[in-house]
């Protein structure tokens, strides 16, 4: 018996083996001829969708076909040869919509991922129910949506509205507004040229901008450092730290349920302020004319003549303000 057993384990581990070398794949190569700004829709239940610009006129569009958990009998080649036959593409003029399978069937079990090449005046919308996304390079609105995956984008010339069940968020220059949403993950952006909505469920939060526009941002549980800011401010996590940088061009409200909270404004900045905290101190670099009781864990009163409101509030925590 004691031989036996290694012998089983090795032919089991054999069978598997070559069921997966020999797993399905397969996949089509489309080139649309296009004129003028494109309007783009993907659609992948399980896959990753990558979009890049490329030259004008044309949308090339390569697709990867993989079976999932099929190494005991389905029908997944037959699946993919179907799929191969009739690219999930439709196109309407300068509409151009991919990866719609009306035969669900046909989806079972199945991973597509998209390689697209759009020119880029092209504004897309792209949705995976699991799968990473990477975008670059185009310049009209983007919207993107996944179940679980992280989403990718760089240098886009306008608005970019992201979404992902549990996943980073990464951002690299954005010319218009961002709003970016995770359930779990991290939000990391730089360059940012409008205003900036941020939220994560469980993650840090850290942005730049290099624009004006106020923004939001907020974390259940993590830290938040925001940099750049020339407007208003909303910032918020449960438990974390908030470092902010920039220009109060309107109210800054902060809070933190347990953490500290370090805000840099220009030594000129005109603002009212009323810091506090429960358990920590509340101090200042700026000359504060101060108004009714001061203590060390509350501080009220108005710099420079006062202005725009600094509302700032911690559970435990300090309160820096230079």
């Amino acid at each position: 018996m004691k031989s036996i057993k290694p012998l089983i384990l090795a032919v089991v581990l054999m069978v598997f083996g070559v069921v997966y070398a020999f797993a399905d794949t397969g996949g089509f190569d489309r080139t649309l001829q296009v004129s003028g700004p494109v309007d783009l829709e993907v659609t992948s239940a399980s896959g990753n969708v990558t979009v890049h610009a490329g030259a004008a006129g044309a949308v090339h569009v390569k697709a990867t076909i993989k079976s999932q958990n099929s190494w005991f009998g389905g029908n997944a080649s037959e699946q993919i040869r179907k799929i191969e036959q009739n690219p999930p593409i439709e196109q309407q003029g300068n509409t151009i919509r991919i990866g719609k399978i009306q035969d669900r069937d046909l989806e079972r079990n199945i991973s597509i991922s998209y390689d697209i090449t759009a020119p880029a005046q092209t504004k897309l919308s792209s949705r995976t129910g699991s799968g990473d996304q990477n975008i670059s390079g185009l310049q009209l609105a983007v919207a993107l949506s996944t179940g679980s995956g992280g989403l990718t984008i760089e240098n886009l010339g306008a608005d970019a509205r992201l979404r992902s069940g549990s996943g980073d968020l990464k951002i690299n220059s954005v010319k218009g507004v961002l709003n970016a949403q995770t359930g779990s993950g991290g939000i990391h952006a730089k360059g940012v040229g409008g205003e900036v909505f941020a939220e994560t469920g469980s993650g840090n939060i850290e942005v730049e901008q290099v624009g004006s526009g106020n923004v939001k941002a907020e974390s259940g549980s993590g830290n938040v450092k925001l940099y750049g800011i020339k407007g208003g401010l909303q910032a918020e996590t449960g438990s974390g730290d908030i470092h902010a940088e920039g220009e109060p061009k309107g109210d800054w409200r902060v809070g933190a349920g347990s953490g500290t909270i370090r805000l840099k404004v220009p030594a000129a900045a005109a603002f009212n302020l009323d810091a506090r905290t429960s358990s920590g101190t509340v101090s200042t670099s700026h000359a504060v004319t101060t108004q009714g009781t001061a203590s060390r864990h509350r501080m009220q009163g108005k710099v420079a003549g006062g202005g725009v409101l600094l509302d700032i509030h911690t559970g435990s925590g300090n309160i820096e303000i230079n």
